[in-house]
């Protein structure tokens, strides 16, 4: 019925469909070209970027470029992600009342956030290895107390002798060993 109306129909759509592909190709080309700008590294299971010239490239660009980390780490497996996690990975980006954090996306994909530098990853070592010091001066044979450290509870600490007999307290994440155990009470 339609092509009884407009003979010549076809023709239109399949024009329109051939510039709308030239379009998203020369747009996926000039993304690619931009990334390499904005990536700092890449490992199959990893990659870091810059942020700030992410944010600064046009709406679709960043679109396009969110898209093509995530489809890199996911092997091109579409149904890992949906425009929801572009959108959103976009928006916690752009969020720069807050410099750090970290975000879970499918399938143990983890963004971790620091100022001007994301990275994306599925290698939890790297989250952890994000260190958060809390630094106590105390003199040798002093006890310390700590109370409410639930935000703390998986923390170890590590001692470090300096400067004579000052000795510095550090709390880092699943990460410390102490050369000598005594001057501090743990109350949790």
């Amino acid at each position: 019925m339609l092509k009884e109306e407009a003979p010549h129909v076809h023709e239109s759509f399949q024009f329109v469909s051939d510039m709308l592909t030239e379009d998203e190709q020369y747009l996926q080309a000039l993304t690619k070209e931009q990334m390499n700008q904005v990536i700092t590294s890449q490992s199959p299971k990893q990659i870091e970027i810059k942020t700030k010239p992410l944010l600064d490239l046009p709406l679709p660009l960043q679109r396009r470029g969110i898209q093509l980390i995530l489809n890199y780490l996911y092997e091109n497996t579409q149904s890992a992600f949906s425009n929801q996690h572009i959108l959103g990975t976009l928006d916690w980006l752009s969020h720069t009342d807050q410099p750090s954090g970290s975000l879970d996306l499918p399938k143990g994909l983890q963004a971790v956030k620091s100022y001007d530098h994301c990275m994306f990853t599925f290698e939890r070592s790297h989250v952890l290895d994000q260190s958060y010091a809390l630094h106590l001066k105390a003199e040798l044979g002093e006890e310390l107390f700590f109370s409410q450290m639930d935000s703390l509870s998986s923390y170890q600490i590590m001692f470090r002798r300096m400067h004579g007999t000052e000795t510095i307290f550090s709390c880092f994440k699943r990460s410390c060993s102490s050369p000598f155990d005594h001057s501090l009470t743990k109350k949790w």
